[in-house]
C-alpha cells in the first residue's frame, strides 16, 4: 500500500500511515473470521460515509455487535461533534 501512495523518494510515507493501518484493521480476516478492528474494540467499525449517513445496520452481525451498542457509539460520536 506504501508504494501505491507515497511519492517516488518515499519522504511521505508517514503521511498516509494512519490510512494505511486503518485498511489494514477494518479489511476481513479469513482466518480468523473477523477484522482486526472488531476484534480490538468489540464493535463493528464505522466507516466515515456510514457515520454521515447512518441509515440502517441491518447488514452487521447482531451476535457480534449489538444495536444498542453502535446507538451508544454514535451518540458519543454526535457528543463529540457538538463539543468541537
Amino acid at each position: 500500500m506504501f508504494t501505491k501512495l507515497v511519492n517516488e523518494n518515499y519522504i511521505d510515507w508517514d503521511e498516509h500511515k494512519h490510512t494505511i493501518l486503518y485498511a489494514y484493521y477494518i479489511t476481513f480476516k479469513v482466518t480468523i473470521k473477523h477484522n482486526l478492528f472488531q476484534l480490538i474494540y468489540g464493535l463493528y467499525p464505522l466507516m466515515p460515509l456510514e457515520y454521515m449517513l447512518f441509515l440502517s445496520n441491518s447488514y452487521l452481525d447482531k451476535n457480534f455487535s449489538p444495536t444498542h451498542v453502535l446507538i451508544s457509539r454514535m451518540a458519543k460520536l454526535e457528543h463529540l461533534d457538538e463539543i468541537c
